[in-house]
């Protein structure tokens, strides 16, 4: 018996294959001589006596850029599980079934995703939360632990890839421990790990605070005017200028104006109206509608709620052609809905110069709007902006009559004066001022 070291490892390689090399100083690391070079083994026995079984753990090979002190602190992880009472072997075993975080999460995702295409009323988490799951498993979790195993995953590391991320973009770093969370808990309840594994943990978040961009009245009759021209004669093309100091490329100088479709159009104004999500307008079907009551009947991201439509969304409604099934069908292909309006939406928006607004900011426009003419009721602004859930005998209950009727009409009506203004013979010329 010799302590294994670099220079007895270098004789053990002149040995015969099979020959193992017992370490003097830690009882049960051994070096084996094997056709590739040399193997290290944590031995023990698995009881007391001499009748106990022997088993033997696998703790690597020099030709994996191990050296002998690597191999001699994994040994030394080994007796210390043992001492505590644990089998190294079998801890062995039970990791190699361990699932990655990656595996775990494509897993766990895949089989909500059915469930929110097939029951999106009943779904939890909704489809919209599951593509950003997938989005930050993509671009920040996947890189960083994909391909750890849910016990390797240490509460340092993911600390200091918080602390990282945060850097850059603190509210992704958020969401990404959020999720790493979230994953762990579920890994929890599938009995992968125990309750107490968890390292996102009591990791402090950074703060947040709120981006909403409110539009002014005037900045709505310059979006009301920049829709029209959009749907009608269309948005003329103005050449990019070339960067400071920098000779610009050949660029065509005649290009016809940019149209967006009546369809695209009324989603946005809709969107505006209404105050809801770019979803709940978007995969709207034409049953879904109760023209009757004024109300739009649709899944949510809050669970099913009736959204409260206004006079003047309903005039848009009724003068819209129908094709196909949804309410805004695909230029392109009329039996599916619209993905978004985003490519109309920021280019309406660069033609009204009202600078930065993210379609989004429309809903915070409304949930404004609709503060100031309402009083003081934020009950019932949450109520016709889908925040909270009411109960199903009350869902229907006097709507024609109801105070969030009243207060949606009055909102509507001057976010509706505002985008169907119509231009003067002086404006008329121009690009809205």
């Amino acid at each position: 018996m010799a302590k294994i070291s670099i220079q007895t490892i270098r004789e053990l390689l002149k040995a015969a294959v099979g020959t193992v090399l017992r370490d003097s100083e830690l009882k049960g690391f051994q070096a084996r001589r094997i056709v590739a070079g040399i193997s290290y083994f944590y031995e023990y026995r698995n009881g007391s006596g001499r009748g106990s079984e022997v088993k033997r753990v696998p703790l690597g090979r020099s030709g994996d850029a191990l050296t002998p002190e690597q191999a001699r602190e994994r040994a030394r992880a080994h007796v210390r599980n043992k001492l505590n009472g644990r089998d190294p072997s079998a801890e062995r075993a039970e990791l190699k079934e361990m699932p990655t975080l990656g595996a775990f999460a494509e897993e766990w995702i895949t089989a909500r995703e059915g469930i929110a295409k097939q029951q999106p009323l009943h779904a939890r988490p909704k489809a919209s939360t599951l593509e950003t799951y997938r989005s930050l498993m993509k671009k920040h979790v996947g890189p960083a632990f994909g391909k750890r195993k849910l016990t390797e995953i240490t509460h340092e590391e993911v600390e200091k890839f918080h602390l990282k991320l945060g850097l850059t973009n603190p509210v992704v770093a958020n969401r990404c421990l959020q999720l790493i969370s979230s994953l762990y808990g579920k890994a929890a309840k599938s009995k992968h790990i125990s309750r107490n594994v968890n390292p996102a943990k009591w990791i402090e978040k950074f703060e947040e605070f709120g981006c909403e961009r409110y539009l002014a009245v005037a900045e709505m009759i310059k979006l009301g005017d920049a829709i029209l021209i959009a749907e009608t004669t269309g948005i003329p093309y103005t050449p990019p200028e070339a960067k400071p100091g920098k000779q610009s490329k050949y660029i065509g100088r005649r290009r016809p104006p940019y149209v967006i479709s009546a369809n695209a159009a009324d989603a946005i104004r809709l969107l505006a109206l209404m105050g809801t999500r770019l979803g709940e307008n978007l995969d709207a079907k034409w049953t879904d509608i109760d023209f009757e009551l004024g109300v739009l009947r649709r899944p949510t991201k809050v669970g099913f709620r009736p959204i409260l439509i206004p006079d003047a969304g309903l005039e848009i409604l009724r003068r819209m052609p129908r094709i196909g099934e949804y309410v805004f069908p695909q230029d392109s292909d009329p039996t599916r809905p619209k993905s978004d309006v985003k490519k109309q939406w920021r280019a309406v928006l660069k033609f009204a110069d009202i600078g930065h607004v993210r379609i989004h900011d429309l809903r915070h426009s409304f949930a404004s709007v609709a503060i100031l003419t309402g009083g003081s009721s934020l009950e019932i602004v949450g109520s016709l902006l889908g925040h909270k859930q009411a109960k199903t005998t009350k869902r229907y209950a006097h709507i024609g009559e109801s105070p969030a009727r009243r207060v949606l009409e009055a909102s509507a009506d001057l976010i509706g004066n505002a985008l169907n203004r119509r231009r003067t013979a002086e404006e008329s010329d121009g690009a809205p001022s």
